[in-house]
């Protein structure tokens, strides 16, 4: 049976790359939370001067959504490490599928 046909295979290029694979995974999950919670952010700061709000938007995009972004990167860095990387396709691709379920139902696709 030729390499390419066997789980192993792929576990194994997936963990090669599974830095770029949680990169990707992770703005696909900052992305779709956007919807959720650019409305609580808009929501507080509405009442506030406009200069206020302004600076108010940049520290909760700059700051905000960084934080957001490295930890959801950490999680699913340890989520696809799990059981030494034997199991990261199938976590990926589950990743994938609620992602893309998320997506059809936020009407993105």
């Amino acid at each position: 049976m030729p390499d390419w046909l066997s789980f192993g295979f792929y576990n194994r290029l997936a963990l090669q790359h599974l830095g770029d694979v949680v990169m990707v995974l992770t703005a696909a999950i900052v992305t779709l939370a956007d919807r959720h919670l650019y409305p609580r952010i808009a929501r507080r700061i509405r009442r506030l001067h406009a200069t206020l709000r302004f600076v108010g938007f940049l520290l909760v995009v700059g700051i905000g959504y960084g934080i957001l972004t490295l930890f959801t990167a950490r999680i699913l860095r340890h989520g696809l490490s799990w059981q030494s990387g034997r199991y990261v396709v199938l976590i990926a691709l589950g990743i994938c599928a609620l992602l893309a379920w998320e997506a059809q139902r936020q009407r993105r696709v």
